[in-house]
């Protein structure tokens, strides 16, 4: 099943989420420029490295609704980013261009804990400023489900599926380029993550700063250029903090 038919199905879920949706009760839009790309990709498939620390522009459009003891939100994200030697006029002078839509839902139970189910994809195009191998542009595209048991500010437990392309899987030659715009390795397959806080001081975005975690996964990824993807599991200890 290729990632068109994961598009498909997680565009599906996220129309069932908007219409058993409370009625909208805010809409906001942002726009970000300099900012590291980790400030706003999504976090729900890999991103490499170049991606999350590019300066970046954004624009994010968020519609909200909240009816209490639930609610939902629905955003749209486009992300750009520019080569250090652009030429005026040129449309085609971005690195890193992507798109992405993502829609959520939530439910308390309790005055401690919650659930939520959140479904995201998009699609990014990549071009290396001085590519060594051939210098033209690619496109990828992902999506991801998940559903997690927040306890308050203490613990989340998820679990979901995810799908996104890269290098791999290909011709060696069409692996090469896909590596050389600094794209991550394919993969899909299912995770289950279980972290708790360790720190509490406000600078993180929702109040948390420093989390411990055991992260699971199990699925197919690609692991090296012109191969087929191969399937693996693993278990890792995570630590994140905000600085």
């Amino acid at each position: 099943m290729g990632l068109q038919d994961d598009w498909l199905k997680t565009t599906g879920l996220m129309c069932v989420l908007f219409l058993l949706a409370p009625v909208p009760a805010d809409a906001r839009s942002q726009k970000m420029q300099g900012a590291a790309g980790f400030a706003y990709l999504p976090d729900a498939v890999d991103w490499s490295l170049s991606d999350l620390s590019r300066p970046d522009q954004a624009k994010v459009v968020r519609f909200d609704g909240d009816s209490g003891d639930a609610g939902w939100t629905m955003d749209f994200r486009a992300v750009r980013s520019l080569e250090p030697m652009e030429l005026a006029g040129d449309p085609d002078g971005s690195r890193f261009r992507g798109k992405s839509m993502g829609i959520g839902a939530w439910h308390k139970l309790g005055a401690d804990d919650l659930v939520r189910l959140t479904a995201t994809g998009g699609r990014v195009s990549r071009r290396a400023a001085h590519s060594l191998i051939l210098p033209t542009k690619t496109r990828t595209g992902y999506a991801a489900a998940d559903l997690a048991w927040e306890h308050g500010r203490d613990w989340i437990l998820s679990a979901g599926y995810y799908h996104q392309g890269g290098w791999g899987g290909r011709s060696l030659a069409t692996d090469v380029v896909h590596l050389d715009n600094g794209e991550p390795a394919a993969a899909k397959g299912a995770h289950a993550v279980w972290r708790f806080a360790l720190a509490e001081d406000g600078s993180g975005p929702d109040g948390r700063s420093s989390w411990l975690g055991i992260d699971a996964h199990t699925g197919s990824r690609a692991a090296g250029v012109g191969q087929a993807m191969r399937h693996c599991s693993d278990v890792s200890l995570v630590l994140t903090d905000n600085f």
